[in-house]
């Protein structure tokens, strides 16, 4: 099994906007049979309003119709919410958050922390801006070593959905030398869709199409893409060691995060 999913871990502000966010972890629970754990984070003391807050939590859970455990802490967001999900003894497979374009509290909290959590983030991490949906994706790779354990690990992802057709644009930084033209192209297209079949062995509908990026316009590529193709994620490899802005700039990746065409997957290698 390449991609696990047996706890996941959602975050609320309590905002309306949050809402999609327990929504479309619900769906990915019900789908893998796994279980849910709603964080919310105060940035204040919680001696006054604990019981305030865990009415509110309880009622927005019950409103989305969400089965779940709540967590209820203090402190700097993005930092607990790393250190939540990072923690060994609470084994999380995957982190869903939101963000928002909207002005005030919200679009701070879940913008600049969005982009902190992804810089960072050591399991696979979705950060929601539309409902949940799973027929074409586009992703960014920069390098050849792990690329089909990453492509069949979305796929994988996607059948614990329940979803049996996909259609994988890959932009990718540094294509091996020996694809000189387009004939070479489309050969290295049917070898990987070759791989992933042999991995699937379900006759999945999976098409796959290869695209080069330069290095540092890759996220304006992808954008593009996600706006002309009618992308419903955007994902993103990401080496544990190296952090989102090694990879794309961060006024591109605040771009990409402001989309609201489609939702953004980071996957770190």
């Amino acid at each position: 099994m390449l991609f696990p999913i047996r706890r996941i871990l959602a975050c609320t502000d309590l905002g309306p906007e949050s809402n999609e966010v327990l929504r479309s972890a619900e769906i990915i629970r019900k789908r893998v049979g796994g279980e849910l754990d709603v964080l919310h984070i105060s940035e204040y003391t919680l001696f006054d309003n604990h019981k305030e807050i865990a009415s509110k939590m309880d009622e927005q859970i019950r409103r989305n119709g969400i089965v779940a455990r709540r967590w209820i802490t203090s402190g700097p967001i993005a930092q607990k919410i790393l250190e939540t999900v990072h923690r060994e003894e609470n084994s999380y497979d995957l982190l869903v958050i939101g963000h928002s374009n909207k002005k005030g509290f919200f679009k701070q909290l879940m913008g600049g922390v969005a982009r902190k959590i992804i810089s960072l983030v050591e399991v696979p991490t979705i950060v929601v801006s539309r409902p949940i949906q799973f027929h074409k994706i586009a992703g960014y790779i920069n390098d050849t070593g792990s690329t089909q354990l990453m492509i069949t690990s979305i796929l994988d992802f996607y059948r614990k959905l329940g979803f049996k057709e996909a259609e994988f644009v890959a932009l990718w930084h540094n294509l091996p030398e020996l694809l000189q033209d387009r004939f070479e192209l489309n050969q290295f297209e049917d070898d990987l869709v070759e791989d992933i079949h042999s991995f699937s062995n379900e006759g999945d509908l999976i098409s796959v199409r290869v695209e080069e990026a330069q290095e540092f316009e890759a996220a304006n590529q992808l954008a593009q893409i996600i706006n002309q193709d009618q992308i419903s994620m955007a994902v993103i490899k990401r080496s544990r060691t190296q952090k989102m802005s090694q990879l794309i700039q961060a006024n591109e990746c605040i771009h990409i995060l402001n989309l609201e065409a489609s939702n953004l997957m980071v996957m770190p290698s």
